[in-house]
């Protein structure tokens, strides 16, 4: 998860007010990795939790007020953010710390560079913050971290990953859910998530494809039974309509915009722009 799930304004009458509501929530975020974990943490800023946060704000009552700070990379520049301190923010920061150091450790497995190896030294400290500050998230985690690890080692099959990611996916989403919502409207939630975890899946392995390919590391479509290129297309098309219908089913009270922004537009634009780049046409194929 390096940044897929972008927000796209282009066109839209009221660009440069979703713009500058997207801000006040990264920008935020921003606020709360700098100030909870230091200068690394916000080395793991990233819009998929952006979104996270922007979903759950959306689902409550009132929306939340603005406050000037200063800019947490350029303190001489004043900047409009929500405020940091509340709760969806520090889960969030904890758990973008968590994936950030989970991903060096893959990174470390796969490729064995002494980049990796120090950054993963460098983050060992905001990571021990993590575990200190959300114990049950941090075990919770990275114990559904190494099942997944596990499935991918031993995956023979394109789907063998599937149901350890997915579990992994609705684990973090459900960290999110905003109190005062019905069990029907959490389940939602959580199947959007879901989807969410699941269109992730497709675009990154695309994306990594060559790279995987030149490394010799894991990919899922270099599994038997991967889709070919018809297959893969049609599918994240399929999932950018469920995604987009799921949304719709929440009770969405504000930033109804900025969420189409990102799962309407968003979504469906990176999608384009990967599936165009890809130069896999043909060799899933010939790998089964």
């Amino acid at each position: 998860m390096r940044g897929y799930m972008k927000p796209f304004f282009k066109d839209e009458p009221d660009c440069k007010e979703l713009k500058h509501g997207y801000r006040t929530i990264y920008c935020g975020f921003c606020r709360c990795l700098r100030a909870e974990y230091g200068v690394f943490g916000i080395l793991s800023l990233n819009y998929e939790l952006t979104f996270m946060i922007l979903l759950t704000l959306s689902l409550q009552e009132t929306k939340p007020e603005e406050e000037v700070h200063s800019c947490s990379i350029n303190p001489y520049i004043l900047i409009k953010t929500i405020h940091y301190k509340s709760p969806v923010f520090q889960k969030a920061a904890c758990l973008s710390i968590l994936m950030a150091y989970g991903e060096l450790e893959d990174d470390v497995r796969d490729e064995n560079k002494q980049y990796h190896k120090l950054l993963l030294q460098l983050y060992a400290r905001a990571k021990n913050k993590a575990d200190t500050s959300w114990p049950e998230m941090s075990q919770l985690f990275f114990g559904l971290l190494e099942s997944y690890n596990a499935a991918e080692e031993e995956a023979v099959y394109f789907e063998d990953t599937f149901a350890a990611y997915d579990t992994m996916m609705e684990y973090m989403g459900s960290l999110f859910i905003p109190d005062g919502l019905n069990e029907v409207m959490r389940s939602k939630y959580i199947e959007l998530t879901r989807l969410l975890g699941r269109w992730l899946y497709y675009i990154d392995a695309i994306d990594d494809y060559e790279k995987d390919k030149k490394n010799k590391s894991f990919n899922p479509l270099f599994l038997k039974n991967a889709p070919c290129y018809d297959e893969i297309r049609d599918e994240m098309n399929r999932l950018n309509e469920e995604i987009t219908e799921k949304a719709a089913e929440l009770p969405i009270k504000q930033y109804w915009e900025l969420v189409k922004s990102v799962l309407l537009k968003g979504l469906k634009r990176k999608t384009r722009l990967v599936l165009e780049r890809t130069s896999f046409l043909g060799d899933t194929t010939d790998s089964k």
